[in-house]
């Protein structure tokens, strides 16, 4: 009898372990996204720091399965402006723009949907391949412990923190390649900041992960060169993310 007892018990165990590694292969992660708006203002342009708010402040979400997953902006209670600025005076304002980021993992490849200035752009492609030099430094994000990962690309770094305890390469804003979920990410030395505020395990709906499918089908270089046309030469207006 004792050794029936044992042997169910070792079952659920497993049954429970199972479950319990499944359910970490699906959820919701919110990120807060913290984007630096003066660290690429010329210096020509120093007297625009007082119109300007240094930081621009938002929330974004991945919603992610074994299969799939979506990044996207979360919708809040507030003004159609960028980020809050206290300083007094004239404030310079910007229209939010949408962007989304969809991934089937599958496939290897990434839908990004983008809406700028009333326009409506989708950017299809193969998923990035980043070149991730992996370390060994650690940091606890949401009670998860995160490997570092960087890469450099025209003299700029961008590191990430992957929890391998979240065994699906995701990560905020297209990033992915690592053997596991990014919580954190930082590119050019905080220019702009992605860190997980919160993580929540469940099974999601069928709907909640969908591919975008409207807007105009453009490559990358033809929507940086329409967004060059629109704004000139302002780098930061068509930086990814």
């Amino acid at each position: 009898m004792k050794k029936i007892i044992l042997a169910l018990s070792c079952i659920l165990f497993s049954i429970q372990q199972k479950q319990f590694a499944q359910s970490e292969k699906e959820g919701i992660i919110l990120y807060e996204v913290k984007m630096n708006m003066h660290i690429n203002l010329p210096k020509e342009a120093e007297n625009m720091k007082s119109m300007i708010p240094e930081f621009n402040i938002s929330k974004n979400e991945l919603k992610f399965n074994a299969e799939e997953s979506i990044f996207l902006p979360v919708e809040e209670d507030s003004d159609d402006d960028f980020g809050d600025n206290n300083t007094g005076g004239s404030v310079v304002k910007f229209q939010k723009p949408i962007n989304e980021y969809y991934i089937n993992h599958t496939t290897k490849r990434i839908t990004n949907f983008r809406s700028m200035m009333a326009k409506e752009y989708l950017i299809e492609d193969t998923l990035n391949n980043y070149g991730w030099k992996l370390s060994d430094e650690t940091m606890e994000i949401q009670k998860n412990i995160c490997k570092k990962a960087t890469f450099t690309k025209d003299g700029k770094t961008t590191i990430a923190w992957y929890a391998e305890k979240i065994p699906i390469s995701i990560g905020p804003a297209g990033y992915q390649g690592l053997p596991g979920a990014i919580l954190k990410l930082d590119i050019n030395n905080g220019e702009r900041v992605f860190e997980a505020k919160k993580i929540t395990f469940k099974k999601l709906g069928k709907k909640e992960i969908q591919k975008p499918k409207k807007g105009t089908k453009v490559t990358e270089a033809e929507f940086k060169l329409q967004m060059q046309k629109q704004f000139g030469d302002k780098k930061t207006i068509i930086k990814k993310g």
